[in-house]
């Protein structure tokens, strides 16, 4: 009789050991550099800053004969496409490398700092990272496209209405997705080995209760 309750309480413990990780693995929050970039993303998307500038108020800006409320202006396009012309006090720091500890460094925080490339979209996500890294950024709507109509100094082919597509559209709601997971979520595998390494912690003690009884 003392054998089985033996096993009875060495099986109950793997049991509630299984539970127990089972139930802290799922419990877990967002934590560490996701949870950083989470709060960044959200006192962002929630501090009411406008993504863009148009080009008329920026010209506006820079004309209005007060040099203290100008911005910094920023190109992100290549530097060989600037060289052809560039909105007046800019500066070119090529997207790819405006993330370097160098370039970054060259960038006001106290400044306004408005971003354009070439059409608006790469000008967008590099304003949106500035943002995230505690810059002041606004991306000026249209890029390049917006400011001139200099063929040369835009260095992309224009947008052209007589070659636009025209595909189909829908106005129905789409469905609803299902929370499949993220940085909070325990992803499977690691659970699966997190549970299995509880077993065998609880399994081993097990079985040091079972020697012992045994040498008893």
């Amino acid at each position: 009789m003392g054998k089985k309750w033996l096993l009875f309480g060495t099986s109950l413990i793997v049991i509630i050991s299984m539970l127990l990780m089972v139930g802290v693995a799922f419990g877990q929050q967002p934590t560490g550099e996701f949870e950083v970039v989470r709060k960044a993303v959200e006192a962002y998307l929630t501090s009411g800053k406008p993504p863009v500038i148009e080009a008329k108020d920026l010209y506006q800006i820079l004309n209005d004969g007060d040099p203290e409320n100008d911005p910094f202006i920023l190109s992100v396009r290549k530097p060989e496409d600037d060289a052809k012309g560039r909105i007046p006090g800019a500066i070119t720091i090529f997207w790819k490398d405006l993330w370097k500890p160098e370039n970054l460094a060259k960038l006001p925080k106290d400044k306004k700092i408005v971003v354009y490339c070439y059409t608006g979209h790469t000008g967008g996500i590099a304003a949106t990272i500035l943002n995230l890294l505690g810059y002041d950024a606004v991306n000026l709507k249209f890029g390049m496209m917006g400011w001139t109509k200099n063929d040369e100094v835009l260095a992309q082919p224009r947008f052209n209405p007589a070659t636009q597509p025209d595909y189909p559209v829908e106005t129905a709601a789409p469905p609803a997705l299902p929370v499949t997971g993220g940085e909070g979520s325990t992803p499977i595998i690691p659970l699966i080995l997190m549970v299995f390494g509880g077993i065998s912690l609880s399994a081993g003690v097990a079985g040091l209760f079972i020697l012992r009884h045994r040498a008893e």
